[in-house]
């Protein structure tokens, strides 16, 4: 049975580690504020969901012409890679806040109206220092979780090491959202193509 977003209860999300590491670092550099972002990705023709990118939106209390911008500009990076906007992903700004804001049910609306479907995925901030459990989860209409799986070769203590060594450099305050870009001129880049996640 398919909830309100589309994604059957049973159906598992895979998460590439570098757009896992991503969703890290915009969370890192914004702890305690609302953060958004689209996740790119592919469903393969047997079904399987996998989420290789994404695109950091804002790290406030998103505005229309914010998402419809970051939005187009999603969907133009996904059409030159063969992927598409599959989801958005979010952390609420009080940490013990784990309900699903309505601009996020409005944004999952929104993507639904171009794919079957739309992955909504919540940070827990709460979980950003523990290693041995994901800080995402994919949600559900009814605040239950999807099954969510990292790929891309790396075992989760070896991405928790690798961004245990990024955090201890600082590089999250070198990350930019959308957000960022638009007050900044474009000094900073929302692609960060000078962070290395390896």
């Amino acid at each position: 049975m398919l909830d309100e977003f589309g994604i059957g209860k049973a159906a598992v999300v895979n998460v590439d580690s570098k757009a896992y590491m991503q969703i890290y670092l915009h969370a890192a550099k914004y702890p305690s504020t609302n953060i958004v972002g689209f996740l790119l990705g592919q469903q393969k023709p047997n079904g399987e969901i996998i989420v290789e990118d994404i695109l950091a939106i804002c790290h406030s209390y998103p505005t229309a012409s914010l998402l419809e911008i970051g939005a187009l500009t999603a969907e133009k990076i996904g059409n030159s890679s063969s992927r598409k906007v599959l989801g958005v992903y979010y952390a609420n700004e009080v940490l013990s806040d784990y309900q699903v804001p309505n601009y996020v049910v409005q944004i999952a609306s929104t993507v639904r109206a171009y794919v079957d479907f739309c992955i909504v995925c919540q940070i827990r901030n709460d979980l950003l220092s523990k290693k041995d459990n994901l800080f995402i989860q994919i949600m559900n209409s009814n605040n239950m979780k999807n099954k969510c799986k990292i790929v891309g070769g790396k075992s989760l203590e070896e991405i928790n090491d690798v961004l245990d060594s990024l955090v201890y450099k600082g590089i999250q305050f070198k990350f930019a959202d959308f957000e960022d870009h638009m007050n900044d001129n474009g000094v900073s880049d929302f692609r960060n193509p000078t962070i290395e996640l390896d």
